[in-house]
C-alpha cells in the first residue's frame, strides 16, 4: 500500500479515537464514574443493615406487632403463627367476628408481602439490581466513546490512510 499524498512506501499501523477530544474525554469520565458508583453501591449494599436484613423476618415481626395490638389475640396464637406463619382454626374461632376480621386482615397482608417494610412491598435488592443495570449501561456507552480504531500513518509526510478491513 502506499501513501495516497507523497506515493511514500512506508506506512505504519497507530491507534487514533474514533470521536473527538472533548467527546472521547466525556466517555473517559462516564465509565470511570460507572465503576466507581457500582463499587460505592456494591459496597454500601454489603454494609447496610436493609442488604443484611430479611425481608420475611422483618414482615414475621411486623405481623406479629399488629397481632398483639388486638387484645383477643392470645399469646399461644402469636406463637402459633411465629412457628409457621399460620394461625389454627381452632384458635381463630374462639375470636369474636369484629377481632376475627382484624386478624384475618394482618394474615392477608402477611401473605401478600405488604408488611415486609419496603414502600412498594418488594425487597431492597430490586434497588440495587436496578443500580447496577444502570452502572453496567454506562460503562457500555463510556467505553465505546474511547474505543480506537487502527488507520495507516506515512512516516514521510504523517498523512493519515484508512486502513481497508477486507
Amino acid at each position: 500500500m502506499r501513501c495516497d499524498t507523497c506515493k511514500g512506501e512506508e506506512l505504519t499501523v497507530i491507534k487514533v479515537a474514533r470521536y473527538s477530544k472533548p467527546l472521547v474525554a466525556a466517555g473517559y469520565v462516564l465509565w470511570i464514574l460507572a465503576v466507581l458508583a457500582a463499587i460505592g453501591a456494591g459496597v454500601y449494599m454489603t454494609r447496610s443493615d436493609a442488604a443484611a436484613e430479611d425481608p420475611g423476618a422483618r414482615a414475621v415481626q411486623n405481623a406479629v406487632t399488629k397481632l398483639e395490638q388486638i387484645n383477643a389475640v392470645t399469646p399461644e396464637m402469636i406463637k402459633d403463627f411465629q412457628d409457621d406463619g399460620l394461625i389454627s382454626e381452632t384458635s381463630l374461632s374462639k375470636l369474636g367476628s369484629e377481632d376475627r376480621t382484624e386478624v384475618d386482615k394482618v394474615l392477608s397482608d402477611f401473605r401478600t408481602g405488604a408488611l415486609t417494610g419496603t414502600a412498594s412491598g418488594q425487597p431492597v435488592w430490586v434497588f440495587w439490581g436496578m443500580v447496577f443495570v444502570v452502572c453496567g449501561a454506562v460503562f457500555i456507552v463510556g467505553l465505546a466513546i474511547t474505543l480506537r480504531k487502527e488507520k495507516l500513518k506515512c512516516a514521510k509526510c504523517g498523512a493519515l490512510i484508512e486502513l481497508d478491513e477486507g
